[in-house]
């Protein structure tokens, strides 16, 4: 703890000095603008963003697209997106017939606007507002898609699920991109108004939530290819209907931060790796069955990573 003596100043005026170290962090300068709020028996002290240093300071990132696979274009702009890069230009000769698909691909990334374009050079413009972004919201958001894909699978209704885990993707960057920069900047952290550890924990749980709407996505895939025994196919959605009763519990719990709900719903990763096991020795000789069943197990093992979080 810092202590401070209030000097008077003029008449009926005080004013105090605030740490240089703080004015460093916040990217301060004489003349900056501080907001002042009553809270009772404390002052709170916050930056107020400085346009002049903000526009002296905008960020860069270019990206040669010239003999490149689209999939390495794709790794490099969401790398630049999730830097927080004001904005991406992207150049080459190639450009134009590879348009269509980076436009395509910057459709996935939240807030990422072009803003010149020409046959060689595209400048892309990062217009994200960290002051309207919700940490909770965006993660729910992610839950809740989840959940739909759980419950189209149930209902065997498999077109939507590729275009919901491509909208969970979008809002898997901006959780990733938003925490991020938390991280290295703490007007950001001050505007999600979360600690430091509950961002290590969402940080973690939307990779975990990412990592189940991958294997959805496969589950859905497998489900389709060939002819699965009318027997065998009740068997794979009763522990679809299983995973999907657990994992509407462990995101209530997490949400709660319910411990004894947590210590009790532990128990059924290992209740459904077995049964999987036993269905295994079942159908191994079906085809894709065995694929199916490690989705299974892998989505049992994901949902349980996010109790340990409750208890851990």
């Amino acid at each position: 703890m810092d202590y401070r003596k209030l000097i008077s100043f003029g008449k009926g005026g005080y004013v105090i000095s605030v740490p240089k170290a703080w004015v460093n962090e916040n990217k301060l300068q004489k003349g900056s603008f501080i907001t002042l709020k009553d809270n009772g028996n404390s002052l709170i002290l916050t930056p107020k963003e400085n346009k002049e240093f903000v526009e002296k300071n905008i960020s860069e990132h270019v990206i040669d697209v010239d003999n490149k696979r689209m999939e390495k274009l794709n790794r490099e702009l969401v790398s630049a997106y999730l830097k927080s890069y004001d904005r991406i230009i992207l150049k080459g000769e190639e450009l134009k017939e590879k348009l269509p698909e980076i436009t395509e691909a910057v459709h996935d990334l939240i807030a990422l606007e072009t803003i010149e374009s020409t046959r060689d050079k595209l400048v892309l413009k990062d217009f994200l507002d960290f002051d309207t972004i919700n940490v909770q919201q965006i993660f729910r958001k992610m839950d809740h898609l989840i959940r739909s894909m759980l419950n189209d699978i149930l209902a065997k209704n498999y077109i939507e699920i590729e275009n919901r885990k491509r909208d969970l993707d979008r809002h898997f960057f901006l959780i990733f991109k938003s925490i991020k920069k938390a991280m290295v900047d703490i007007s950001v952290l001050k505007k999600l108004e979360l600690t430091q550890t509950q961002l290590f924990i969402y940080w973690n749980n939307a990779l975990v939530l990412e990592s189940i709407a991958d294997e959805m996505a496969r589950l859905s895939r497998n489900l389709t290819k060939g002819k699965i025994k009318a027997e065998t196919l009740n068997d794979l959605f009763n522990i679809i209907t299983n995973l999907n009763e657990t994992f509407t519990k462990t995101m209530s719990s997490f949400y709660k931060s319910d411990l004894e709900s947590a210590y009790s719903f532990s128990s059924k990763k290992m209740e459904i790796t077995s049964i999987c096991d036993k269905l295994y020795n079942k159908h191994w000789k079906e085809k894709n069955v065995p694929i199916l069943l490690e989705i299974l197990k892998q989505i049992a093992r994901h949902n349980h990573k996010i109790l340990r979080r409750i208890y851990g």
